[in-house]
């Protein structure tokens, strides 16, 4: 949804706060960002303050659930409060119009990698 993005001279960065506890057998990592601007402009810093962005992760380090695998359980969390309007592949009359709404989209998920 959002990610880094570097150009010639200013790349997108995001503020906010990541905190992580880390065992031998797992790890958690939870982060609370707002996008900057970044991309194409040199004063590309300034914070999107419209956006906000939460992840959380539990991941099951090599060998501690299952011999040579790793998981990782996540969430994701994508809030924009701006005026805007959904993109999709339906005609303009039929998309909802978000003037009124704003985007909060919920991202759930999980994986394994067997190395």
């Amino acid at each position: 949804m959002v990610g880094g993005f570097n150009a010639i001279y200013v790349g997108r960065t995001f503020n906010g706060f990541s905190a992580v506890y880390d065992q031998p057998g797992f790890s958690v990592t939870v982060s609370g960002v707002r996008p900057t601007q970044g991309n194409l402009t040199v004063q590309g810093q300034k914070e999107i303050s419209g956006i906000g962005i939460v992840y959380a992760v539990l991941t099951s380090k090599k060998d501690s659930v299952v011999a040579g695998t790793e998981g990782r359980l996540y969430y994701l969390n994508y809030r924009d409060q701006r005026v805007s309007q959904v993109v999709d592949n339906r005609p303009l009359s039929a998309r909802l119009q978000l003037s009124d709404e704003k985007l909060n989209i919920h991202t759930i998920g999980a994986h394994l990698l067997s190395l």
